[in-house]
């Protein structure tokens, strides 16, 4: 299950398309702003949200780290109009699994972002499972 929290619907459009050309079968929901979509992934266990960073009801990071803190479990993936590397850095540090660049969007690039998301949210699990006895060297 994927949410895209997304107020442009050209973007979401283009987004949704892309998912279904895509090697992945992915069940697609929308929000159109930040409130709408954690009210939405507090009824639905979502394995990835992307989020694009100018909302109607958030602008920048911020909504990155709130998504982040409420969903920890979920890999949180944003989209953004601008590639700049000390955005996609800034994303990263403020929860972010990964970052995707809207103009540079296709099913390979997409499906690969979500599915290398997805495992690095698996094994952050797995090693939450390991006791901490057993790490020691």
């Amino acid at each position: 299950r994927i949410l895209m929290i997304e107020d442009d619907d050209g973007d979401a459009t283009h987004l949704q398309i892309t998912l279904r050309k895509s090697q992945g079968e992915y069940e697609f929901h929308r929000a159109e702003s930040l409130t709408e979509g954690i009210a939405l992934a507090q009824k639905i266990d979502f394995r990835v949200i992307l989020t694009d960073l100018n909302l109607p009801d958030s602008f920048g990071l911020g909504s990155v780290q709130q998504l982040s803190e409420l969903f920890d479990n979920t890999a949180i993936i944003v989209l953004s109009g601008q590639d700049q590397e000390q955005l996609y850095i800034d994303a990263v540090s403020k929860g972010a699994e990964s970052f995707l660049c809207k103009s540079e969007i296709t099913p390979t690039t997409v499906h690969r972002c979500i599915r290398q998301s997805i495992e690095r949210i698996k094994q952050r699990e797995e090693i939450t499972r390991i006791p901490y006895s057993a790490l020691r060297c």
